[in-house]
């Protein structure tokens, strides 16, 4: 039950990883700078959790 629980945590933060990691590629090919700070940010803050 644990594991589960565990593992639904584990797909939803990936999810979180994946969205914000289209966004940034988004932005680069935009090249809009002040979104490129705000998504490196918010990747570096969830790698360093």
């Amino acid at each position: 039950m644990l594991q589960r629980e565990h593992s639904l945590q584990h797909a939803k933060y990936f999810r979180v990883v994946l969205a914000a990691l289209s966004g940034f590629f988004h932005a680069v090919q935009k090249e809009e700078l002040v979104t490129l700070v705000v998504y490196s940010f918010v990747i570096h803050s969830l790698i360093n959790g």
